[in-house]
């Protein structure tokens, strides 16, 4: 087996043996699953939308607030029942689901 690893290691540059494989495949599998369980029309509202282009902008709660004409806790409820629409956790989760389904453009970095 040692042999085997070393002769693998010398001719390919990396070797994984049967529990490493099993390990990554059910790493895929499992990220696929996470993938496949966000909801790519979570059926969001004009201002829902509107909130969320705007944290995609960077916009802060108040910012937002200001913006379209509510509270900050109204801000901050809408942003929660985001998440919970579009399965996010977090804010970085919300950035993703509005790239994925199309609400904003995801543009390279410069370079």
């Amino acid at each position: 087996m040692i042999y085997e690893a070393v002769k693998t290691v010398h001719e390919q540059e990396f070797f994984f043996n049967q529990l490493t494989n099993k390990a990554l495949i059910d790493g895929l599998r499992m990220k696929r699953q996470v993938e496949a369980n966000l909801p790519v029309d979570a059926k969001l509202t004009d201002k829902e939308i509107s909130v969320l282009r705007m944290i995609c902008e960077e916009k802060s709660t108040k910012e937002i607030a200001d913006l379209v004409g509510l509270s900050p806790r109204t801000v901050e409820a809408i942003r929660d029942k985001l998440k919970v629409k579009t399965g996010a956790k977090s804010l970085a989760g919300l950035v993703m689901y509005a790239v994925k389904s199309g609400i904003i453009e995801g543009k390279p970095l410069a370079g």
